[in-house]
């Protein structure tokens, strides 16, 4: 039987591991401040639409940060057309929607006290605004935050996903480049 205790300590601990969608990976703990416009994707998992999201959102975090780090935007909810769908045995793929390199604290804080961050670099891959169909259930859009390695390139065997941007794995990336686990994460939805 369950104490009122250990079932509220249970539900904060699962709170505040889910920063990212439920069985995703690499999983991030602490949430990624992600904001379009004057919206706030808080908590994780809230809804947005197409013209919500078409420009690149202004993110942060609740902690002093002072390094140099990467960005990072999938989409894992990408279906292709029914023939290649069935070839591939109707499995989804994952679509980057962005990379963005050497993100570092822009020196400015949010209204609601977060460190703001931004880059000066546009990529390697520049962010494309989400855009499901509409004829489709929302797509998850995962966003993480990754302290970016001294001398950080595009591993070669990676460009050409990069390119691409479909079928994109960010644990096969992640090892290729030598990354660690991501400091920061947060999901919101798209509706077509």
């Amino acid at each position: 039987m369950w104490s009122p205790r250990l079932l509220a300590l249970t539900l904060l601990c699962s709170s505040v591991a889910a920063q990212t969608p439920a069985g995703f990976s690499p999983a991030a703990s602490a949430q990624l401040r992600v904001v379009y416009g004057s919206k706030a994707v808080n908590p994780p998992g809230t809804s947005f639409t197409k013209a919500e999201t078409a420009s690149m959102p202004v993110f942060g975090v609740n902690d002093n940060l002072s390094g140099t780090y990467l960005f990072v935007m999938i989409d894992l909810d990408v279906t292709l057309n029914a023939l290649q769908n069935r070839q591939r045995g109707g499995t989804k793929q994952n679509l980057l929607h962005a990379m963005i390199q050497d993100v570092k604290p822009s020196g400015k804080t949010s209204a609601d006290g977060f460190q703001i961050l931004s880059s000066t670099a546009t990529g390697p891959t520049a962010y494309l605004g989400p855009s499901p169909p509409a004829n489709q259930p929302a797509h998850r859009y995962t966003f993480l935050l990754f302290e970016q390695p001294a001398n950080f390139a595009v591993p070669t065997g990676q460009r050409q996903v990069l390119n691409q941007r479909i079928g994109f794995d960010m644990t096969t990336f992640s090892q290729q480049a030598g990354l660690a686990m991501p400091l920061y994460g947060n999901f919101l939805n798209v509706t077509g």
